[in-house]
């Protein structure tokens, strides 16, 4: 999936969508393992009794962290696409409707 919406026609739409679903998908399960990951860091982190500990730990949230900020940014924007999509397919539909 590109982030041009470049299709023309019903069939070349489909295919676009096709490949954004994947991508989109593929991302969606990323944050969530993510998210998961982030949780398990922050109970090791609360279940650690050794100071020591705690800066790796923290390193490692904090790197999830901005990974999750960075994924749910591309998530947004390729929902922000999707729905910019719908819009053009919408324009492209009306415009086969209308005889020439």
């Amino acid at each position: 999936m590109n982030d041009q919406l470049t299709f023309t026609d019903r069939e070349s739409y489909l295919t676009w969508k096709a490949a954004w679903k994947e991508v989109y998908f593929e991302l969606s399960a990323t944050i969530r393992k993510t998210k998961q990951e982030f949780k398990e860091a922050q109970q090791a982190y609360s279940r650690s009794d050794k100071p020591e500990y705690y800066g790796e730990v923290y390193k490692v949230m904090e790197k999830l962290r901005y990974n999750l900020s960075n994924m749910k940014e591309m998530a947004r924007q390729a929902i922000e696409l999707r729905h910019e999509s719908r819009i053009l397919a919408g324009e492209l539909r009306n415009e086969a409707k209308v005889p020439a």
